[in-house]
């Protein structure tokens, strides 16, 4: 989004179309499957066999910000909650039963610490974003939102010394409060 505002005000372009969709669902993507690496990552010796797949990515995600932080399974389970009240207002979404803390820690166990209902629904979907000149703007007949800020990061395996506790939106969150003031 930031680039796309960036060539709008270099006069590059005056609209600028962002998109991004994918299939995982109906693919057989479960997010258990393994993602396999190029061999110069640090970490693919551990992982080679079996690799990474993304629910045990976030299993040592959550575990290692238990072990830091004492974050509990009650703690991430409200996560789950407020997606759960919130999935009650769109009639497409496709878990809309209300859960509770103990339904959740109650589930079973997919990557420890992670239970069944702490992980993601796989869906497939898309989305787009149209950033558009101040002049197209004015033009159109709908609601706006003005690019005020944004920041942008990247969080690589920094030769094997990789902390599981921050994303790279430790870096790109406070750039995009500064730079919209």
């Amino acid at each position: 989004m930031a680039h796309a505002a960036e060539a709008i005000a270099a006069g590059k372009c005056s609209v600028a179309l962002i998109t991004l969709a994918g299939r995982p669902r109906s693919e057989g993507h479960s997010g258990a499957t393994p993602r396999i690496r190029g061999a110069d990552a640090p970490d693919t010796q551990w992982e080679f066999p079996l690799g990474v797949a993304t629910v045990n990515a976030y299993a040592m995600v959550a575990a290692r910000h238990m072990h830091q932080f004492g974050t509990t399974s009650e703690q991430l389970a409200w996560v789950k909650v407020a997606a759960s009240h919130h999935a009650q207002y769109n009639e497409h979404a496709m878990l809309r039963d209300v859960v509770t803390v103990e339904q959740v820690v109650g589930s079973p166990l997919i990557a420890t610490p992670l239970h069944r209902l702490d992980c993601c629904v796989v869906s497939d979907g898309g989305g787009a974003l149209v950033v558009v000149s101040p002049e197209i703007a004015r033009s159109l007949k709908r609601p706006l939102v003005k690019v005020m800020g944004a920041g942008e990061s990247m969080k690589g395996q920094m030769g094997g010394n990789v902390d599981l506790t921050y994303s790279a939106g430790v870096r790109s969150g406070p750039a995009a409060f500064a730079e919209a003031g």
